[in-house]
């Protein structure tokens, strides 16, 4: 398939979310219309441009947008003018900080952690970058957060900044790489005018603050790099006692006076961003000095091939010695990163530093034989200097940078030869590895070498798996929609392809997946299941009785408990929701419940959050809610493929996951005939291939006490997995509560039961039975038996006992192509409050089950 570009998708969809998003609370809320008066939505003023008219909106979801003011009513535009200034203000009040990004040093690795709950932070996402060129010129340059200027317009995009915030955090991504930039003409950037601009160009920095406001509402970590080493293109810096006046980029890092240049231009950044608006700085992944950090052979010093040179260290340096030119190249760049990292701390202590590098032998280099930056030695005269050297300095994390570039090398042959020569696979480096973490903030296909862009996302796959294996702590891709530079492929050519295929960058198989089971039955209309036994309206609201099982994040299923809902768990270790999905069936005796019992479904996909975790639907096939026949099975299709269209969907090796709720039931409505069942589920899977989506595996549920199945069970032909929603273990009925270890205690006689079943078993642990609220004469058995809630030492004993179960046996879990499994786990139940399944924040337990979650499986996240 040839390159496509799908351009400003993700501004459409924001603008057709605020058209259908609810009410803002808050006292700046208003509500817009549209210039003909058929649509409003209601938002929160952020940011008006009058010279383009373009209007920044922020919404109930913590998204905002942004569109030009033609959109807009009269009324509205005039309330433009008089409101814009004291809504940016208090828009800017309302932003939350994010959590600092820290440095966690161990002595197996060091890693990038959240600072303050040291859950892991693994970098993922995206280099950001926008080019101009000047006119009749093929070739840009960054121009990213460019502000007008006596001579050029503005180039910065505030909507455009926006789309890719929702894309990308929808996605699951967290981090976007940016060039602060200032070096030519045609794109001034941070150097603003040439004569009046001192230190940095103010317009371009509110730029900058705009894009990390946008950031931080998105969670989205921000990585400036300083672009290529220089200093901005403008008199007060270029007027300066520097060797070359500043386009000697070797007098940058090797003499006092360039060094000063440098750490001013970084320095002034970081200064601006504290004294404007201090709450961003943690948005902030760290600053990086360079770009892909180089020395040049062809200019001087190193033009010299005999005599000294003193250099910003104090140390002089015999420059017809190999071994000298190279110490002078190595130790210098230690000077002058003590320099930068001492001025960058003694602004804000805890701000990360880091240095990125390209590898020696993309520009022809092998350090063995090319010491000592000589010029005439290669064609490329760049000299950068290896991770080895800019380990044992005093940056907090390193960058690497990886690019195939010959067709005839396969990806791991390339890869391994590329960061070689680099010294990264040497005991060297393990040693800095413990002190040091290194991501791979670039990595990208030139259409030169791949010929699709799906070869190209094939290879990049497998770049994404070797440098985990290699020990990155994240990695960022080259580019988002960078469309400005044609010879390489871009994620948004085909995003969908793109997420489904890479994912978030985390590698398949890592860690154990934990899943807990959501049930959307938490509606304000009457009847609802907040009175009598779930099913009567004339008996009272049982919440009052009951108080501590009121949950804390939102007592009904509606958008904002969703968000809320999501943050929490994604933040505790759980990695998805197994949403219960409901066919309304037509004439059946709960169809005008069924839609109100989708909206978990509903809610999730439409959440500014989703990107934070993932989902799977479980196909709640009861009696009441069973498909029979090939039209309503084709019902029941339509909506799923839908929802797995979603970037969030769960996924093992590139399948979506699908659990059929009960295999007696789809067996009764498929009148027990195995055939029919394996045409039901072909239809299925040919809709989703179809729809472009891949393959899938489908899971089928079975109850707890199901004895071994055996080889012969007829239905293994027709499921990848089996699995336990929940199983209420057989005891006597009594007034008083069982204990929870009675409980725990099925389930793991159900586990017992499984480890030698014709197909793998995905695993389930019972967070609670209780189902007092709806007990009542009439109710079936299992509604007659209580359990004692888990203390939060039980719980958590269980959850380790899970961990131990997954290790030790191979048969459990979601299976995987190569006939392994990766591991993975549901829990019942998030949100079961009247049953008692309850993972999900109460007034009673308050966050005590996501917490023993965080505490056994936080470290696999």
């Amino acid at each position: 398939m040839k390159r496509k570009r799908i351009m400003d998708h993700g501004c459409r969809c924001l603008i057709m979310a605020a058209v259908a998003s609810l009410s803002l609370a808050g006292a700046h809320a208003r509500t817009w219309t549209s210039a003909d008066g058929t649509k409003t939505f209601e938002g929160e003023l952020v940011a008006y441009d009058a010279g383009k008219g373009r209007v920044t909106v922020s919404l109930s979801n913590g998204q905002s947008i942004t569109f030009t003011q033609d959109k807009l009513s009269e009324a509205d535009v005039a309330h433009l003018g008089e409101n814009a200034t004291e809504a940016a203000v208090a828009a800017r009040q309302a932003l939350v900080p994010l959590e600092r990004i820290a440095i966690r040093r161990a002595d197996d690795e060091a890693r990038l952690v959240h600072a303050g709950s040291k859950r892991p932070f693994f970098v993922k996402g995206f280099n950001y970058v926008r080019l101009r060129a000047a006119d009749g010129a093929s070739a840009g340059d960054h121009a990213t957060f460019d502000a007008d200027t006596q001579t050029t317009k503005a180039h910065y995009d505030p909507g455009q900044a926006e789309a890719m915030f929702g894309a990308l955090s929808q996605a699951g991504y967290n981090t976007v790489r940016v060039f602060i930039i200032g070096r030519s003409k045609v794109n001034p950037g941070i150097a603003g005018d040439f004569g009046t601009t001192e230190a940095l160009y103010e317009p371009y920095m509110e730029n900058v603050l705009d894009f990390l406001r946008r950031a931080t509402r998105h969670g989205i970590r921000v990585f400036p790099t300083f672009g290529d080493g220089g200093i901005p293109l403008n008199a007060y810096y270029r007027h300066r006692n520097i060797h070359g006046n500043g386009f000697n980029h070797n007098a940058l890092i090797l003499t006092k006076e360039g060094i000063d240049a440098r750490v001013e231009h970084v320095a002034s950044f970081l200064s601006y961003v504290k004294e404007k608006e201090p709450r961003l700085l943690p948005t902030l992944l760290g600053l990086q000095c360079q770009n892909e950090a180089y020395l040049r052979a062809d200019h001087w010093p190193f033009t010299m091939k005999e005599g000294e040179f003193t250099a910003a260290n104090g140390r002089t340096y015999d420059m017809a010695s190999t071994d000298q030119r190279q110490a002078l190249m190595d130790e210098g760049y230690l000077h002058y990163h003590e320099r930068m990292v001492a001025a960058v701390k003694a602004i804000d202590p805890e701000m990360l530093v880091a240095e990125g590098v390209f590898v020696p032998r993309a520009v022809g280099k092998d350090p063995a034989v090319h010491a000592g930056v000589w010029p005439g030695k290669t064609k490329d005269e760049r000299y950068p200097p290896t991770l080895t050297s800019l380990g044992t300095g005093p940056l907090d994390f390193l960058d690497v940078h990886f690019y195939r570039t010959d067709r005839n090398e396969s990806v791991d042959e390339a890869f391994r030869l590329n960061l070689a020569s680099t010294g990264f696979f040497t005991p060297d480096m393990a040693g800095i590895l413990r002190r040091k973490p290194v991501i791979m903030g670039e990595f990208g296909a030139f259409d030169h070498v791949e010929e699709t862009f799906e070869e190209a996302v094939g290879s990049m796959v497998r770049v994404r798996d070797l440098a985990l294996d290699a020990g990155v702590s994240g990695m960022l891709f080259w580019t988002y929609d960078c469309f400005e530079q044609p010879r390489l492929y871009h994620a948004a050519t085909d995003w969908p392809l793109f997420v489904r295929e890479m994912g978030d960058f985390g590698k398949p198989g890592d860690g154990v997946l934990v899943g807990v089971n959501y049930f959307a039955g938490w509606w304000k209309e009457l009847p609802n299941k907040w009175h009598g036994q779930g099913w009567n309206i004339d008996q009272p609201d049982w919440r009052p009785v009951f108080p501590e099982r009121v949950p804390l994040l939102g007592q009904y299923n509606d958008q904002a408990t969703m968000d809320r809902e999501i943050v929490a768990a994604a933040s505790h270790g759980v990695d998805f929701f197994a949403i219960l999905w409901y066919y309304p069936k037509p004439g059946g005796r709960e169809t005008e419940h069924a839609p109100r019992l989708n909206r978990g479904l509903e809610t999730f996909l439409a959440s500014p959050e989703a990107g934070k975790m993932r989902f799977c639907i479980e196909y709640c096939n009861s009696p009441n809610f069973s498909a029979e026949g090939y039209e309503q099975w084709a019902a029941c299709i339509t909506p799923w493929v839908e929802a797995m269209k979603h970037p969030s969907y769960l996924r093992i090796d590139g399948r979506l996951v699908f659990k059929v709720h009960g295999i007696t039931e789809f067996l009764r409505a498929n009148n027990n005939d195995l055939e029919l069942c394996r045409q039901r589920l072909d239809t299925l899977r040919a809709a989703v291939r179809d729809a472009g989506l891949g393959e899938m595996i489908i899971g089928v549920g079975i109850s707890g006490q199901t004895p071994p199945l055996g080889a012969k069970w007829p239905p293994a032909k027709l499921f990848d997995f089996t699995g336990t929603y929940m199983c209420v273990p057989e005891v006597e009925e009594r007034e008083a509560e069982h204990p929870y270890a009675t409980l725990a205690a099925q389930a793991r006689t159900t586990l017992g039961n499984r480890v030698n079943d014709p197909l793998p078993w995905m695993p389930y642990l019972a967070a609670g039975w209780n189902p007092r609220p709806w007990h009542y004469p009439q109710a079936a058995p299992h509604y007659q038996r209580f359990f004692s809630f888990p203390t939060r030492d039980e719980f958590t004993a269980e959850l380790r006992a899970m961990k131990i179960s997954l290790e030790e046996h191979p048969s459990l879990g979601l299976p995987k192509k190569d006939g392994t499994m990766r591991k993975a786990f549901t829990i019942y139940a998030w949100n079961e409050f009247g049953e008692g399944g309850i993972v999900a924040p109460t007034e009673g337990r308050k966050t005590m089950m996501l917490e023993a979650i965080q505490d056994v499986f936080g470290e696999n996240q």
